[in-house]
């Protein structure tokens, strides 16, 4: 008798499987943590998904202004950092944005019901500075993207030369 082969799973679909929540990730919480799930990770790039509902933060009147974009993808940043950490068994350390080039934003903002898909790939950066290379997908078209640059660590450090 023949048997049924199952049908094979991409690489993306076992390790979503396998990742962790938002919130054991990045240290925002509800209801700052703008990003509602994490869709693929491989250590050089991670991928998160967001659906805009009436009561999503900042919605008002079915629309949000594009600028929140570059939230979007600061958090994206913070699930790719949080989740190096988790791998390592090492807690959750709060990041800062400290800087943006080249960042584009989709004139007519977003509204509700989008779905967004949010992507972050490290360019260059150690262990408290770092530079991303990110972009936000509205159905296949690349709407929003930029270099931002983050820290991690203690501000008051940023001070001391």
């Amino acid at each position: 008798m023949a048997r049924l082969r199952q049908p094979r799973e991409d690489a993306e679909v076992r390790a979503a499987r396998a990742l962790p929540r938002l919130v054991d990730v990045v240290p925002h919480r509800p209801p700052m943590l703008l990003l509602d799930e994490v869709v693929a990770w491989d250590g050089a790039r991670v991928e998160c998904r967001v659906v805009l509902r009436d009561d999503s933060p900042f919605v008002e009147g079915g629309r949000v202004a594009s600028t929140l974009a570059i939230e979007y993808m600061a958090q994206c940043i913070a699930v790719f950092v949080g989740l190096e950490a988790h791998q390592r068994g090492e807690p959750i350390s709060v990041g800062y944005l400290v800087g943006a080039r080249e960042i584009v934003l989709p004139p007519d903002g977003f509204r509700v019901g989008d779905v967004l898909a949010v992507e972050a790939i490290p360019i260059w950066g150690g262990e408290t500075l770092g530079s991303f290379q990110c972009k936000v997908d509205r159905v296949g078209e690349v709407v929003a993207s930029g270099a931002l640059n983050v820290y991690r660590g203690n501000l008051r450090e940023l001070g001391r030369s």
